[in-house]
């Protein structure tokens, strides 16, 4: 009773001042962070209000000045009725030069433009760019459109209209049936805080209430202050980097880390009790890790076997047509190299010696021969002590049937060369196997995509298997096996295989554990 009681006070002890470490760490910390949150968001929020009361002394001076800036009848009559378009001309180029003082006075200004039933004339700020204003105008030429007729605009006060570059502020009033406006890019708001951006302490954005819900994307990094001005649906919004903000707390966040930290060491003591159930968990995981790894092989052996049905009907069709026609050699022929074909189809082992997957390559080259004419050569240079080395069955043999499927779509010839030779590769034994074609090879854009591991839109049995090919390259090998596509020096498809020369099946598990 003595020993538990004592075991209760050996483990109660720590574990009470841990916890209670562990409290007072966790709410100092939040605690100062809340004090600091909230005298940044009163010092910014009255920053903010001071500069959006400038602005917007700056907004009603243009909407007075867009009251106040009445049009000659003239001007007006000519847009209204139309006329004579030396009239039309001539008033124009009068409000130009008018607009051009005005434009003096209120340099900020975009645009300026007068719409009539007849005509309409946009003027743009020589100081601003005719790419951003070009959208503005457009915008501003649909809005027009939507409005009800004798409605006055200017009543609404200031419309927002937003284009892929920026947003724009518009102020228009109604003369004689004619629409007199100007607009403002919104950015230009920003420049009163120019000096604050300099500082690179915060950001500031233009913003529409519309879109508030936009602003959910910042709100882990940072401290968002929204205002509006005043009768308008628009307004600006500050972002306070919440890093920086606690720059200035920095070290009291470091005792409290301090504090943290030992806690921590005194919670570690405990994790150590856990080690037996560590060690469950362990052995599960590696059961679990052994399923997955026995599944990859599963799926391995399934992307070996090929069986493509159409194919098997084709031959069998060849058969048939040869045996109507009484040539019994040819149709022998097809009958023993379909078996072969698929006797090796059905070998139950993912990888093959090499030797055997060139066997298989030129029985189905004497098939293909025999159906379509003597319209495929393949040249063969392998070193006979290669032959016996152990590849993915079918690695090889995908390429050549994607070679002759090139060279048949486009009614031509086909000439394979294959090769295989040893190379070293950081003191490792490889196996290198180019097989190459002169039947116009890959296309560009696909080419890329397929040499990135990209999918590509519509993807032909071709592409599927070589995808096919270099997955079990990679989960076979390990990553150490590698697949490389490009175009090579006879105009057509090169294919480059690197593998880990082995010539027994437990050498690849070796091969693996030393990758590992």
């Amino acid at each position: 009773m003595k020993e538990k009681n004592l075991r209760k006070k050996l483990l109660g002890i720590p574990l009470i001042l841990s916890l209670s470490l562990t409290v007072f760490a966790i709410c100092g910390t939040i605690l100062l962070f809340q004090t600091l949150k909230q005298n940044t968001i009163e010092t910014n929020e009255n920053y903010l209000s001071h500069y959006m009361t400038e602005i917007k002394k700056s907004l009603d001076s243009y909407r007075l000045m867009v009251a106040n800036n009445e049009l000659e009848d003239e001007f007006l009559n000519s847009f209204v009725s139309g006329g004579e378009e030396n009239k039309i001309l001539y008033a124009k180029r009068s409000l130009a030069q008018q607009w051009t003082h005005l434009l003096e006075l209120y340099p900020e200004i975009d645009g300026i433009y007068l719409i009539g039933e007849e005509e309409n004339f946009f003027f743009i700020n020589p100081q601003s760019s005719y790419t951003l204003q070009s959208p503005a105008r457009k915008e501003i030429k649909n809005w027009v459109k939507q409005l009800n007729e004798n409605q006055n605009p200017f009543q609404d006060g200031w419309q927002v209209f937003k284009t892929e570059e920026s947003y724009f502020l518009n102020c228009s009033i109604l003369q004689k049936n004619s629409l007199f406006g100007i607009w403002i890019r919104g950015d230009k708001f920003l420049d009163f805080f120019q000096e604050y951006r300099e500082k690179g302490e915060n950001e500031i954005l233009f913003q529409l209430k519309n879109e508030e819900s936009k602003n959910h994307q910042f709100e882990d990094d940072y401290l968002i202050i929204t205002q509006y001005f005043e009768g308008e649906d628009f307004g600006l919004t500050l972002l306070i980097e919440k890093e920086k903000m606690l720059a200035s707390v920095r070290h009291i966040l470091w005792i409290f880390l301090f504090l943290g930290i030992i806690a921590l060491i005194i919670t570690i003591c405990y994790i150590l009790m856990l080690y037996k159930a560590i060690l469950r968990i362990e052995d599960l995981n590696r059961k679990v890790y052994e399923e997955k790894i026995w599944g990859l092989k599963l799926k391995g052996q399934l992307l070996q076997i090929q069986i493509k049905p159409h194919f098997f009907l084709n031959s069998l069709s060849n058969i048939l047509s040869f045996l109507y026609v009484g040539e019994i050699e040819p149709a022998e022929k097809m009958i023993v190299y379909l078996a072969n074909h698929i006797r090796y189809l059905l070998n139950s082992g993912s990888l093959i010696c090499l030797g055997d997957e060139i066997a298989h390559i030129k029985n189905y080259l004497a098939m293909q021969s025999l159906r379509f004419g003597p319209n495929f050569s393949c040249k063969i240079s392998i070193s006979p002590e290669l032959e016996e080395c152990l590849i993915p069955i079918l690695s090889v043999q995908t390429f050549v049937e994607n070679s002759i499927k090139h060279a048949k779509s486009e009614d031509g010839k086909v000439c394979i060369f294959l090769s295989a030779f040893s190379v070293k590769v950081e003191d490792s034994s490889y196996i290198k196997i180019l097989i190459e074609d002169d039947a116009g090879g890959f296309d560009p854009q696909i080419l890329e995509k397929l040499n990135h591991h990209e999918p590509l839109e519509h993807e032909k049995r071709s592409h599927i298997g070589i995808s096919n090919v270099r997955e079990r390259i990679e989960w076979l090998y390990n990553g150490r096996g590698k697949l490389y596509l490009s175009n090579g020096k006879f105009h057509g498809a090169l294919i480059e295989i690197l593998l880990p020369l082995i010539y027994e099946k437990d050498q690849l598990k070796e091969k693996i554990g030393e990758s590992t």
